[in-house]
């Protein structure tokens, strides 16, 4: 036993000098590429805590088969050597798992950062050559959009990124069984690893849970930014006025042309006439819409959902079985992962109702633009127009259609149902207001109702409870607008049974 110890002597000093070493801040030199330098430093602190802790590990072992030699001749006891041996160099353990779990996060984060450049939402929804105006001018206006936020982009969401700060956690938590010696001082440090000092603390930023903190809050509310729905009403608002601004001034110019034309006894200019769309043209405007708008809130919310689940099982299957002998650690893991959770939910919640805002009030902003009071008004001798439905409303339901789609490819059971319920119920206040906005002809109330007849086909799909007895019942209401003035009582008091007042 005595030689064995002499001859382990020097590999102990070794070990000893390279455990030194794992503890050492590692900065980049100047003049270095950052990010590479970043990664040296990763891999390099990764390798001396590899070697540390199966240095510690054999040295255990060895010191557990001199207990054993020495067994038969003489009573040796070495537990104060166990715990003393590697105590001047991993006595702040796990902080060196903590810089290098947080050196691997900020290696991803600048990596990503440099080779793809943040996209920008665009303000514009339709293509720039098309022969019609539909959302307004291509430049936002000032003060439509949220203010950019102060140094470095968020980035988005990423559920293969996030799997990997959990793979390198999972590294970390078993590293500390061959570190750390003791089941409470071992649950201390898988807490440190996974919970840190909290959820939302900056006392231990390579945790997991901060990690992700960080990474999911930080990256819906970039998408959200990037998305151009922060506040989608005040930019819709903006649009709208610029366009019945420029509206306006073709009007007084016209009139002007025609005044002249007038006295110079030339034919009175007249005003362009509206041009019919084509579904398809409708569909790409629309799409293009959805595209810039909701596509990323969408696939952010799948990503944070997926997050959540992985995350769940990282925490059986990693964490809990190493804190199953202290209640008290246990205890504070599951706490910190229920808030991240529910924190993470309460974000996908804000960025899916911006989302709906943003269709509701781009449906809204269509029937602004594109709804002529011409259409329930035609003059009598123009030939009725029954079989196609309005401009406005092919716009509409194409929205309508395309928000729905890509809800179903991309959200749960839970958020779809809350997302296409609060677009579905908004929009048949929507019509209804829009209703009483004109003033109806016989022909133009017959074609409102086949544009309600659209609208209810459109959102048939989104199986919201009540909501087509309610778009039926609008449909109702325009009898009103067709029957003769002597029929009008009948109709209200017996086929429609509704108020009076409701009726005027």
């Amino acid at each position: 036993a005595e030689a064995n110890g002499t001859a382990n002597r020097g590999g102990a000093k070794a070990a000893r000098r390279a455990a030194q070493a794992t503890f050492t801040a590692h900065a980049p030199r100047a003049g270095r590429d950052p990010n590479i330098a970043l990664e040296r430093a990763c891999a390099a602190l990764r390798t001396r805590l590899v070697i540390t802790a199966e240095a510690r590990k054999h040295t255990l072992e060895f010191l557990v088969q001199v207990e054993g030699t020495a067994a038969g001749t003489c009573v040796l006891d070495l537990s104060l050597a166990r715990n003393s041996l590697f105590e001047p160099y991993i006595g702040d353990y796990p902080k060196p798992e903590l810089r290098w779990l947080h050196m691997k996060y900020m290696l991803h984060i600048n990596t990503t950062r440099k080779s793809a450049p943040q996209p920008t939402a665009t303000s514009s929804e339709a293509p720039s050559d098309s022969t019609w105006r539909v959302a307004g001018p291509s430049a936002t206006p000032p003060g439509a959009a949220a203010p950019p936020p102060v140094g470095p982009e968020p980035l988005e969401v990423n559920p293969d990124f996030v799997e990997t700060q959990m793979v390198n956690n999972a590294e970390s938590i078993g590293r500390v069984d061959r570190l750390v010696s003791g089941d409470d001082a071992q649950a201390a440090c898988v807490r440190m690893l996974f919970h840190g000092g909290g959820p939302f603390s900056s006392e231990a930023p390579g945790s997991l849970l901060q990690q992700l903190a960080d990474h999911v809050i930080d990256g819906v509310e970039h998408t959200i930014r990037v998305c151009g729905i922060q506040d989608f009403r005040a930019q819709a608002k903006a649009e709208v006025n610029a366009e019945l601004a420029a509206r306006q001034l073709l009007r007084q110019q016209l009139a002007q042309a025609q005044y002249e034309a007038m006295q110079d006894g030339e034919p009175l200019p007249q005003a362009p006439r509206l041009q019919p769309i084509s579904r398809s043209t409708a569909a790409m405007v629309t799409e293009l819409f959805v595209k810039n708008r909701l596509h990323r809130v969408f696939a952010c919310a799948q990503s944070v959902s997926l997050i959540s689940s992985r995350l769940q099982r990282h925490y059986l299957e990693v964490v809990a079985p190493r804190l199953a002998f202290s209640i008290a650690e246990l205890s504070t893991c599951s706490g910190g992962l229920l808030a991240l959770l529910r924190a993470a939910e309460e974000v996908v919640i804000m960025a899916l109702r911006k989302g709906a805002d943003a269709v509701v009030i781009q449906a809204e902003k269509l029937l602004m633009l594109e709804q002529r009071a011409g259409e329930f008004q035609p003059h009598p001798l123009a030939p009725p127009e029954f079989h196609r439905p309005t401009n406005a409303c092919l716009l509409v339901t194409s929205l309508l259609t395309a928000v729905h789609t890509l809800a179903s490819q991309f959200l749960d059971a839970s958020n779809l149902t809350s997302v296409l319920a609060e677009i579905g119920s908004r929009f048949h206040g929507l019509a209804l207001n829009h209703m009483q906005q004109f003033t109806f002809s016989t022909n133009g109330a017959l074609r409102w109702k086949n544009d309600l007849n659209e609208y209810t086909e459109a959102l048939r799909p989104y199986e919201v409870p009540g909501l087509l007895d309610k778009l039926l019942y609008l449909q109702s209401l325009v009898n009103v607008l067709v029957v003769a003035p002597e029929s009008l009582l009948v109709l209200v008091n017996g086929t429609l049974r509704m108020d009076h007042r409701e009726a005027l």
